[in-house]
């Protein structure tokens, strides 16, 4: 694939930039580069898969449905699993609303999962205590493995966030946008 660029001058209006004591006209130049891809002869660009915000209804819905679901999930198990494994389904829910939710909706359906592994699972049942020692660990290794998977995912997030704003001031051709955010003085 070959490129090729021409340099032009903007034909937008000039900017007025101040400095110190003075004003400088500031004059844009646009890199235009047209490449012999098959994208660019037809016009269309690839399609890629944007992340699209959910609203905060939807988040907090997910985070409880998932959550409910987990629970019925493991009480339907709690017959095969007894006392082994309490927070697996708990796990999975966060995951979940982590995925599709933000962070305030996956720290939700953690805190809720543990309260809920604590009323349903703990010895003695259907009271909020802290139970032995190995339940307290439990809780423990619960909480940093769910606050690990939340920051990565949400961190994932972002960085995907970025790249996608980033994309959008690059050319098809692959040359960033000249804009008045990166002035180069003549």
């Amino acid at each position: 694939m070959t490129n090729h660029a021409s340099v032009r001058p903007d034909k937008r209006e000039h900017e007025t930039w101040r400095s110190i004591g003075s004003d400088a006209t500031q004059n844009e130049t646009v890199v235009e580069t047209s490449s012999q891809s098959p994208e660019s002869l037809t016009g269309r660009m690839p399609m890629k898969k944007s992340i699209s915000p959910v609203s905060i209804l939807s988040q907090y819905g997910i985070a409880l449905g998932s959550i409910l679901v987990a629970l019925l999930v493991r009480l339907v198990g709690d017959f095969f699993l007894d006392d082994s494994m309490p927070f697996v389904t708990f796990l999975i829910a966060t995951a979940v609303t982590t995925w599709y939710g933000g962070i305030g909706a996956s720290l939700t359906a953690l805190i809720l999962g543990a309260l809920l592994w604590n009323w349903f699972f703990v010895a003695p049942r259907y009271e909020f205590s802290m139970g032995n020692h190995i339940d307290l660990a439990g809780l423990i290794i619960y909480t940093l493995i769910g606050v690990a998977m939340i920051g990565y995912t949400q961190t994932w997030r972002w960085a995907l966030k970025q790249g996608e704003q980033r994309e959008k001031h690059v050319q098809p051709g692959g040359v960033p946008e000249v804009n008045s955010k990166f002035p180069h003085h003549t």
